[in-house]
C-alpha cells in the first residue's frame, strides 16, 4: 500500500487564505477562487484537483509510451475544469487536451492515450462522478 501525507492551514473565512506542503519539494499558497467570495491569488481546490488529473494522466502516458518503446519529442496538455454552480457548487466535467510530438502512428498513439486514461488512478477516482474527456493531437516532428 502506497500512503501520501500533506500538511495544511489555514486562516479567516471565503476571503482567508492556507499554505499546503505535499512534499519538500512541493509547497503553495492556497485560496478560494473569487466565483467562491475568495481572493483567487493562489492554487485553488479546482486548480489542484485538475491538477492531479492532468499530471497523473501525462504520467501514466508517458510511462506507457516508454514500455511501448514509443519515442516522442513532446508531450503536454491543457486541461479545463467546469463547475455546475446551482444548486450546490460541484465538478461536472474534466477536458484534458494532449499534443504528442511522435512519429508513431495516430491509431497506436490514441490507443495508448485511452490505456494512460483507464489506468490513471486518480482520473479513475473520480469516474462516474466527473464527466472527463481526453483529446489527443498528434504532431509529426519537423525534419
Amino acid at each position: 500500500m502506497s500512503q501520501t501525507h500533506i500538511k495544511a492551514r489555514w486562516k479567516g473565512g471565503a476571503g482567508g487564505s492556507g499554505f499546503l506542503q505535499a512534499s519538500e519539494s512541493f509547497e503553495t499558497r492556497v485560496t478560494l477562487p473569487k466565483d467562491f467570495q475568495g481572493l483567487g491569488e493562489a492554487a485553488t481546490p479546482e486548480n489542484l484537483l485538475l491538477s492531479a488529473v492532468a499530471s497523473c494522466y501525462l504520467i501514466t502516458f508517458g510511462i506507457i509510451l516508454d514500455k511501448a518503446g514509443i519515442a516522442y519529442e513532446g508531450l503536454e496538455l491543457e486541461g479545463e475544469l467546469r463547475m455546475d454552480m446551482a444548486p450546490r457548487p460541484s465538478v461536472q466535467a474534466i477536458t484534458l487536451s494532449s499534443r504528442i510530438v511522435s512519429r508513431a502512428s495516430e491509431e497506436t498513439l490514441q490507443a495508448l492515450s485511452e490505456r494512460a486514461e483507464q489506468f490513471c488512478p486518480i482520473g479513475r477516482t473520480l469516474a462516474g462522478n466527473v464527466a472527463k474527456s481526453i483529446r489527443l493531437t498528434v504532431v509529426a516532428p519537423g525534419p
